[in-house]
């Protein structure tokens, strides 16, 4: 929280830098930086917990990383978490979030998840072709993502919610010619 008992987002290392700067990201997930990455901020109305009237449960959790991964093997069973949320140590570069979204009561319908209005960037990989670029972004332009945060209402009593829209942005990646071995990150429009 900061100041004015806001939620801030933090990194889960404090020396990782964004994952669209992560050299291998973009060699196993986006073909050798020919593809794209796109950033996403969902609001918290997106987690759902189980209750009566619900039969979707969804929530995020940070996968955690161990070296230990024959501990799973050998017990012969594995719990919830650990099977959706662990992950070799080899794999910690990902930094990686998961959306865990079922249905407990096993009703058998799916929920789709409502990620409209969540993407906040998209940045095109050194090769990304020029055509491709331009196609994502007449797709994306005009729209807007959304965040929302709670502040005090101090005449009422209770906390109002925010909302406010921003432009998705759009970056292309470049070789940081003055840091051997990096890429940055150039908006466009600064090109």
């Amino acid at each position: 929280m900061d100041n004015d008992d806001n939620l801030i987002w933090e990194q889960k290392h404090d020396n990782d830098p964004e994952e669209y700067l992560n050299d291998l990201m973009w060699a196993h997930y986006a073909d050798n930086h020919k593809g794209v990455c796109i950033k996403y901020h969902f609001n918290n109305d997106m987690t759902k917990f189980a209750d009566e009237a619900k039969s979707q449960v969804a929530y995020f959790r940070d996968v955690e990383y161990t070296s230990d991964m024959d501990s799973y093997r050998k017990n012969g069973a594995i719990n919830l978490q650990d099977a959706f949320f662990a992950k070799g140590k080899a794999w910690e570069y990902e930094n990686e979030l998961r959306l865990l979204s079922y249905d407990p009561k096993g009703t058998g319908d799916y929920a789709s998840i409502d990620a409209k209005n969540s993407i906040v960037a998209v940045y095109f990989g050194l090769k990304c072709p020029k055509d491709q670029q331009t196609e994502i972004m007449d797709i994306l332009k005009g729209r807007k993502w959304v965040s929302e945060k709670s502040v005090w209402d101090v005449a009422k009593h209770s906390f109002a919610n925010i909302k406010e829209e921003h432009p998705v942005e759009f970056f292309q990646m470049e070789v940081d010619k003055t840091h051997f071995g990096k890429l940055k990150a150039v908006k466009y429009g600064d090109l």
